[in-house]
């Protein structure tokens, strides 16, 4: 009962993202627009946002103009500089931790996982579970079994102490929305935890 407690209160929190969503659906350009100079402005006092030049850029084309395309090679100097506990390199501030990625097809890399992504993280969540539980109704009335965190070790930290990944799928949404999840859950999270296959 509490897991369909939890879905109710949940899926009605998530109309609003979802609407916002199908919204944004309807002007992509002007919306991709509005959330890459919000990004620029947020960190133009960011060492990188310094170096390219942030505050100055104002439309797509100009950022497309002014910053390189990069790959994670060319990034991994200011990683190092994040892991090592420095802030405002990348963003301003310190990440939540530092999510390793799954490594399928190189060694597994390191990117930071900031109190921002967490938002857009959750929002994008939000929408995508109104719109599942709203085809398909029955997804209340039961348990989720999530994955999305590589399995990691209990202290694994970065020379500058920060976490490396969740412990916690649930560490993904924001607060609220995590704990009201957690009640959704088939299995505890601590499984996640586990080192054995």
């Amino acid at each position: 009962m509490k897991a369909v407690l939890a879905h109710i209160v949940g899926f009605a929190g998530s109309a609003w993202e979802s609407l916002s969503f199908h919204r944004a659906t309807k002007q992509v350009k002007e919306t991709q627009e509005q959330v890459l100079i919000k990004i620029l402005r947020d960190n133009a006092g960011t060492a990188y946002g310094r170096q390219y030049g942030f505050d100055g850029i104002t439309s797509s084309e100009a950022y497309q103009g002014r910053v390189p395309l990069v790959e994670y090679p060319s990034m991994q100097p200011y990683i190092e500089r994040i892991s090592a506990g420095e802030e405002d390199v990348l963003f301003l501030g310190a990440p939540l931790c530092m999510q390793p990625t799954s490594g399928t097809t190189s060694a597994a890399k390191l990117i930071p996982f900031t109190a921002g992504l967490r938002i857009q993280y959750q929002r994008a969540v939000s929408a995508w579970t109104f719109d599942m539980q709203s085809y398909m109704p029955a997804l209340l009335r039961g348990k989720a079994y999530w994955s999305l965190s590589p399995m990691v070790s209990e202290s694994t930290l970065t020379p500058g102490g920060i976490l490396i990944g969740f412990r916690d799928d649930t560490e993904y949404l924001t607060p609220a929305m995590g704990a009201l999840t957690r009640d959704t859950f088939a299995v505890p999270g601590e499984l996640g935890l586990v080192q054995d296959t």
